[in-house]
C-alpha cells in the first residue's frame, strides 16, 4: 500500500512504502478526518478546501523541521555573550539553556582567576568566566567536536586564545594526571545515573569528582559543582559534594543552591523536571 503526500511545489510528492502496522495507524488518522468531517458537515468539496488550508498552515512546520536540521551551525546571542550551536549533531537541542543562570554566576566570581572548567563541552562556561575577566582557564572534555565548536565559541566573544587552554580528555583520568591548582573548579558533568539503578555508581562519582576538585582549590578558593541525574535529589548530591570535601580535607561553606531560570518550571506531576541542581562551594581553608 503506497501513499503520496504533496508538500511544495518545489518538492511534487514523497512516496512512503507503508508496512501493515502503518496502514492501520493511516487508516486511524483518515478515521479521524472523517469523524470531524462528519460533525462540520457539508460537502466533498467543502472538505476538500479544508485539508488543503490545512496542509499550507503546516508547510512552515515541514520546512523547519526539513530543512533546519540540514544547517551546519546557529548563532545566537546570551546575555553578553554569542555562541554557535551545533543543531544537528549537538547533544539534545546542541547548548544546555538550563545553565544560563549559573554562567551568570560563574561571569560574576571569575575575574583573575585560575578557572578549570571540567566537562566543558562546547564552551559554556569557559567563554562565560573569559569574558567575566578570567586570568585563564582550562577547559577539559573527551569530545573533540565539541572541543573545536568551544574554540571557535571563544573566537566568536573576542577573547584572547593565550588566556585559554582546551585539552581533550577523560575528566576522571584528567584529575589523576594533572595536579595544577586553580582559583575556581566548574563541575557540569553528564548525568551519571541514567536509570534508578545506576544512582548507588553515580554517587561514588560525584563524590570521587568532586574530591579531585577540591584538593586542588586554594582557600578562598570556588567550586560551582552540578549534576543532571534526576535519580539523584538534591540532597542526595550535597551529601556527596560534603563527603568529598571531608575526604579531600577541606573545610567549606555551601553559599548558593543552583538550578535552571526561571523558564525551567518544574510540573507537580512531573518532578523528574528538577533535575538539574547544583550547589556554589567556598573553601575556607
Amino acid at each position: 500500500m503506497t501513499f503520496f503526500f504533496i508538500f511544495l511545489p518545489t518538492v511534487p510528492f514523497y512516496s512512503i512504502q507503508c508496512t501493515p502496522s502503518m496502514e492501520d495507524d493511516l487508516r486511524r488518522v483518515a478515521g479521524v478526518f472523517d469523524n470531524v468531517f462528519d460533525f462540520i458537515g457539508g460537502n466533498r468539496y467543502f472538505h476538500a478546501v479544508l485539508m488543503l488550508l490545512y496542509l499550507f498552515a503546516s508547510m512552515p512546520f515541514f520546512i523547519i523541521f526539513t530543512f533546519v536540521p540540514l544547517l551546519s551551525y546557529v548563532s545566537f546571542i546570551e546575555g553578553e555573550s554569542r555562541f554557535l550551536v551545533d543543531v544537528r549533531a549537538g547533544q539534545k537541542t546542541g547548548f544546555f539553556l538550563d545553565q544560563r543562570e549559573n554562567r551568570r554566576v560563574a561571569r560574576e566570581l571569575a575575574r583573575d582567576r585560575l578557572v578549570l572548567d571540567v566537562f566543558g563541552y562546547t564552551g559554556g562556561f569557559a567563554v562565560a568566566t573569559g569574558l567575566g575577566g578570567a586570568r585563564r582557564v582550562v577547559s577539559v572534555d573527551s569530545s573533540a567536536p565539541a572541543l573545536e565548536l568551544a574554540r571557535r565559541n571563544w573566537a566568536e566573544n573576542g577573547l584572547a586564545t593565550d588566556r585559554v587552554t582546551f585539552l581533550r580528555a577523560d575528566a576522571f583520568q584528567y584529575f589523576r594526571d594533572v595536579h595544577e591548582p586553580a582559583d575556581f573548579v566548574i563541575l557540569d558533568p553528564p548525568a551519571f545515573a541514567k536509570r534508578r539503578r545506576d544512582a548507588e555508581a553515580a554517587l561514588r562519582g560525584y563524590r570521587e569528582i568532586n574530591r579531585q576538585a577540591f584538593l586542588r582549590l586554594a582557600p578562598g578558593g570556588w567550586l560551582l559543582t552540578c549534576s543532571c541525574s534526576h535519580h539523584v535529589s538534591a540532597d542526595t548530591f550535597r551529601i556527596a559534594v560534603m563527603n568529598a570535601a571531608a575526604e579531600a580535607r577541606r573545610s567549606v561553606q555551601i553559599v548558593r543552591r543552583l538550578g535552571p531560570g526561571p523558564d525551567h518550571p518544574v510540573a507537580v506531576a512531573h518532578p523528574e523536571g528538577d533535575y538539574l541542581k547544583g550547589y556554589l562551594v567556598r573553601v575556607l581553608d
